[in-house]
């Protein structure tokens, strides 16, 4: 691993200790990080060595598949221990008393009745016949004395309904001039083939469950009908329509949110005319606990007046990281000023890159942006009020920032003007009172993550459908997107709760487009939210990663 420099070394050469942080919680943090860093410096060198022995055993070692029994072992250290405690060690067959077995660790299956309670059960009885059931030692007819039951979870697959609308019409038997007809309820799609559910079922497959329309196509024929994906798109387009104004009702609510934090991510974009694809920018925006809505933009660049124009009439705190599409955005002017956030997550990450060139200095960035991230997670497993986590961060993420700041002043003329660990230090100062501001207030964040959260959703969904085929294709997908993305911050199944938007929406007055706001309408709707299991494993798994890093 090459070390640059290392600013943290006294004249002869040994670390300097009176550089370290006097804080027991970085310091902490920084032996984490340290055993981390080790950890990972051994693994590339075992994997080097691996390499190198391999590349050896080519160049010089015997042809023959078998090793040589003259070749040195590369461990052979290890191997001559390892026989060495085998022979000294006897194999007794007598068990050890004091020896006390450890209790297994529950693999957290459960019976099927308590997984999935609300299933209809097909009860398939197994019986012997007459024949069967003759005894063998008097030949009498055996009788039932009980039985035994086994749980068995079973796929039957989703099916397509042809629903025939008939309209009766009516005549007076004595005026035949009057006649009347029953009307049809407004359809999401006038005269169109489509119901609602299927509508709900294709929006849910490509912009929540990742799938391309081609490979719609198949699951759909497999269901009793080809589709093509033409056709499938324009349904697309033709409810990104009708979905239209509902996306911008969740952007006036947007709008009342305390903070908005946002992020963008790119996209290819085929354009009608040019040979190569153009790169389009989904941007998202989210609001806070309050206002929990996601509204994503599209734009056929990365220019810094699309974010401008999106937010022109928000004003309050804007959390987003130092890209500089945001240039200007917080100018302290006109009738609806911003404040920026900035997002320690992504200055995390700088330092993170800069560890395998300089670990000591990395390290101790990072220990000090660790016990933040400790803080922070301690506030949230409790939980916290905001005015509890206010006095939280104030007595103890202040101070960190404080010695934190102190500590990059003194660093960011010894290192190298274009390395790694320069380019995160400069990072860092430059948005300092960004970073910082997250203590001012109980409810900000201290990352950004939330947002990032909902760019990995369009970015998987990106890796499999690849592009969008016009700039009306991104509008659509913004708009779409908006949609399950929401569904999926809250928790519910945007399948459920479009069937149900697409089949109201028709009739339902703009005024009242409220009530169909996934935040609302799930209030009226709790049956919709995902199983307690699933958000628990995400926990989980959020837990485990951030204990990983």
């Amino acid at each position: 691993m090459n070390v640059s420099t290392n600013v943290n070394t006294n004249a002869s050469g040994s670390f300097d200790s009176a550089t370290l942080p006097n804080d027991p919680l970085v310091l902490r943090r920084m032996i984490g990080e340290l055993v981390e860093a080790i950890r990972s410096m051994r693994q590339e060198n075992a994997e080097l060595r691996q390499r190198l022995d391999a590349i050896l055993r080519r160049l010089y070692g015997p042809r023959a598949e078998q090793p040589n029994p003259n070749q040195p072992l590369l461990f052979a250290e290890w191997a001559t221990a390892i026989s060495a405690n085998a022979e000294a060690t006897p194999v007794s067959a007598e068990p050890d008393p004091s020896f006390t077995a450890r209790p297994k660790k529950p693999h957290g299956r459960r019976r099927l009745e308590d997984l999935l309670p609300k299933l209809p059960v097909e009860r398939r009885e197994h019986v012997l016949n007459e024949v069967e059931r003759l005894c063998p030692c008097c030949g009498g007819l055996r009788c039932k004395i009980g039985e035994q039951t086994t749980q068995q979870l079973e796929y039957v697959p989703a099916r397509l309904v042809r629903i025939e609308h008939a309209q009766f019409t009516y005549s007076c038997p004595h005026c035949p001039e009057h006649i009347v007809t029953a009307p049809k309820p407004p359809q999401p799609i006038d005269r169109g083939l489509p119901g609602p559910g299927l509508l709900a079922g294709i929006i849910t497959h490509k912009y929540d469950e990742h799938m391309p329309l081609y490979r719609l196509e198949l699951t759909l024929w497999r269901y009793g009908v080809f589709l093509a994906r033409s056709t499938t798109c324009a349904w697309m387009a033709a409810c990104a329509v009708l979905l239209r104004p509902l996306v911008s009702r969740m952007k006036t609510d947007l709008f009342q949110s305390r903070v908005i934090q946002t992020d963008s991510t790119a996209v290819s974009v085929l354009v009608e005319g040019q040979d190569q694809a153009v790169t389009g920018h989904l941007w998202d925006y989210l609001g806070d606990a309050a206002h929990p809505q996601v509204v994503i933009d599209f734009s056929l660049d990365h220019g810094k007046e699309h974010p401008h124009d999106f937010l022109a009439e928000y004003s309050g705190y804007v959390q987003a990281d130092a890209c500089s599409g945001y240039d200007g955005l917080f100018v302290p002017k006109g009738r609806f000023p911003k404040i920026e956030v900035g997002c320690w997550a992504h200055a995390r990450r700088y330092f993170e890159e800069a560890r395998d060139s300089n670990p000591e200095l990395a390290c101790v960035a990072l220990g000090h942006i660790g016990s933040l991230f400790t803080i922070e997670a301690r506030a949230q497993r409790e939980p916290l009020g905001e005015a509890e986590v206010l006095a939280l961060r104030q007595q103890e993420a202040v101070p960190v920032l404080t010695s934190f700041g102190r500590w990059l002043e003194g660093v960011k003329d010894q290192v190298l003007p274009k390395s790694p660990i320069a380019s995160a230090i400069t990072y860092t100062t430059n948005q300092w009172q960004a970073l910082n501001r997250y203590t001012e207030t109980g409810f900000l964040s201290i990352d950004n993550n939330a947002s990032e959260r909902i760019n990995k959703i369009i970015a998987i969904s990106r890796k499999n459908w690849l592009f969008v085929g016009s700039p009306q294709g991104g509008e659509t997908a913004a708009v779409l997107f908006s949609i399950t993305a929401t569904c999926r911050r809250l928790g519910m199944d945007a399948f459920v709760y479009l069937r149900d938007v697409l089949t109201r929406l028709p009739t339902t007055p703009v005024e009242q487009l409220e009530e169909l706001m996934p935040d609302r309408w799930l209030k009226a709707h709790p049956e919709a939210r995902y199983p307690p299991e699933r958000e628990r494993e995400i926990t989980r798994q959020r837990e485990a990663k951030r204990q990983g890093r």
